[in-house]
Formats: structure tokens, sequence, C-alpha cells
């Protein structure tokens, strides 16, 4: 519940940085079990957020500050791909902190059909 209403709260602020949205993506993922600074790392390179796992490259987060953002953009969708690429992670998210796109690297771009909100 606290992240649903850092969400609510962030989306009252119109002057807010993409930094902020980086911080509820870093919520998310400490409410699934995964561990600060360990298996988080923010900005490594221009990756907003990679998820590591036994120290290895997992997921490349594509974090944008845009609300309206959707699996459509496929610029987005593109840009991490090629993070993803440049690190062998497995899955490319795209995500504001509200909307989670998620795409496995080794279906290809063409996933977005597949992908959804969590």
């Amino acid at each position: 519940m606290p992240l649903i209403k850092d969400i609510k709260t962030l989306k009252k602020d119109s002057d807010h940085q993409e930094r902020a949205h980086e911080s509820l993506v870093e919520s998310f993922y400490e409410l699934l079990g995964y561990k600060k600074f360990a298996e988080i790392k923010h900005r490594q390179g221009r990756i907003d957020i990679g998820i590591y796992y036994q120290y290895s490259p997992l997921i490349v987060n594509e974090v944008k500050r845009d609300w309206r953002l959707t699996h459509e953009y496929q610029d987005v969708v593109e840009q991490g791909y090629g993070y993803a690429q440049q690190i062998d992670a497995k899955y490319v998210v795209i995500t504001n902190g509200d909307y989670y796109a998620i795409y496995d690297l080794f279906k290809g771009c063409n996933a977005s059909k597949e992908s959804g909100q969590i």
C-alpha cells in the first residue's frame, strides 16, 4: 500500500523529475524481495535500473517520466533492448513506476504483443 500511495502522490506533482519514477521502481523491486545495492542497481552506464541475480544482469529497466507510457512506445522498447543486449540481460522492462511492460530478450522486440501491465 505505501507504493500505491507514493504513485498517487507523485501523480499530483507536475514538476517532478524522472528520478522520482526510478524511486518507485526501486520500491517495487524491494517489495518483490530484491535487495538494494546488491541486486537493484541505479545508473549502470546508461541503464536506469538494472536487476542482478547472482551478480549477473537479469533485467534492464528503462524508466520514463511519462504517465501515458505503454508498450506501443517502440522507441523506448528498442532503447531498453539495446541496453539489455550490451550487458546480456534476459529481460527488458519499460516502466514509469506505475505501468510495467515486460519483454523477454530472447523472444525478440516483436514480443510487445505478449507484454502487459503488472
